[in-house]
């Protein structure tokens, strides 16, 4: 990941609401990549854009169970990806 992460809680609602009424200055693209776990699917990254296509978060997101398959085909995740990654779900949300 690009690093960072962190609180901002309140701030994403916020604008999630503002998207939700239409206001196209606060209006943001969410895509997450997911790998299969022992436990089923999990998020390994997640990316926010802006609607003038700004990256406002793209990281890597330390899945909490054991990797059995990182569906790299579709989600362009590797195992090498993830090997660095420390964000975890708690601190993606």
């Amino acid at each position: 990941g690009s690093g960072g992460g962190g609180g901002g809680g309140s701030a994403a609602r916020a604008i999630g609401m503002a998207a939700v009424r239409g206001d196209p200055e606060r209006m943001v693209g969410l895509d997450c990549e997911m790998v299969m776990t022992a436990e089923g699917l999990e998020l390994a990254r997640i990316s926010l854009v802006d609607a003038e296509g700004r990256v406002l978060m793209d990281e890597l997101v330390q899945p909490t169970h054991a990797v059995i398959d990182h569906n790299t085909r579709y989600s362009g995740i590797t195992e090498q990806m993830l090997a660095g990654a420390t964000l975890t779900l708690a601190g993606a949300r």
